[in-house]
């Protein structure tokens, strides 16, 4: 896990450091769009995203974007690695999903450590 507890601070809130960048740990696993597509190509990523069950549970929603007249919503995987992906916004048939490259996902992950409170610093190694 790119993350490590290390303790809590004064007012008793856990205190986690960033291991530092391992491009493994922020890559989208080479089967992940290819089995959400064979397995749910025929529903629209809004419904796919409602489903208790489906393959974005596990992802945390940090925002939507327009891309080349189309919307789409970012996803972050938070678990043992934490990679992300865009994810067209449709309503019959599943769209773009685009990876984001281990440098995207780091630069994402860094960017929610400094809105942490307290802030996620990196460790020495």
């Amino acid at each position: 896990m790119p993350l490590r507890r290390i303790g809590l601070d004064d007012r008793g809130r856990a205190v986690f450091v960033r291991l530092p960048y391992d491009p493994r740990a922020y890559a989208v696993p080479s089967e992940f769009v290819g089995d959400v597509r064979k397995s749910f190509g025929e529903f629209g990523s809004r419904e796919i995203l409602t489903m208790g069950d489906g393959p974005f549970t596990a992802f945390v929603r940090v925002r939507e974007l327009e891309r080349d007249g189309k919307r789409y919503v970012l996803l972050r995987r938070a678990a043992r690695s934490e990679w992300a992906i865009e994810v067209e916004l449709t309503d019959d048939t599943l769209g773009d999903i685009r990876e984001l490259s281990p440098e995207e996902a780091w630069a994402l992950a860094r960017e929610r450590d400094a809105a942490h409170d307290p802030a996620v610093e990196l460790a020495d190694k």
